[in-house]
């Protein structure tokens, strides 16, 4: 596996991305871009920069309950997009979930995102779908995966 997860302290670097990233689905709803509840949201969420090397190409963002790991965030770089490394993430994401004790692992995403192709190959199932977004989780069952490296 070339990605590896170190937790972030960039919040900028972070923010500006996931704006970036989410722009042009914002734009297509009216949504504004609201600051403060990202900058809220970094005290609340795990934040991590994905690394190539030692080279940052994204960030993911997760929040847990008992039985689960939301996926807040998980954006690359345009510039290292179709690369391979998302599916990467996922792979590295579902070993954290597991170790974590999590039996199913949730995500959303507009619904004209062309990521959802993806999630859907790599069996994320839609649960529900509403407001142009559609929620997708991962049920995980007794896997025995190695710990991934931080």
């Amino acid at each position: 596996m070339r990605i590896r997860f170190q937790t972030a302290t960039d919040k900028e670097y972070a923010e500006h991305l996931v704006k970036s990233n989410m722009a042009p689905y914002y734009q297509a709803r009216g949504i504004e871009w609201d600051s403060p509840r990202y900058q809220m949201s970094w005290k609340e969420f795990d934040n991590y920069e994905v690394l190539v090397g030692d080279i940052r190409v994204g960030v993911a963002r997760f929040t847990y309950d008992d039985a689960t790991t939301y996926i807040r965030d998980l954006q690359i770089e345009p510039g290292h997009q179709g690369q391979g490394l998302g599916s990467e993430c996922f792979s590295h994401i579902k070993t954290r979930a597991i170790q974590r004790g999590s039996s199913r692992i949730i995500l959303r995403a507009f619904e004209e995102n062309p990521a959802i192709k993806l999630y859907r190959y790599l069996g994320y199932r839609k649960i529900r779908a509403g407001q142009g977004l559609i929620e997708m989780q991962l049920l995980l069952g007794n896997e025995h995966i190695k710990p991934p490296s931080l």
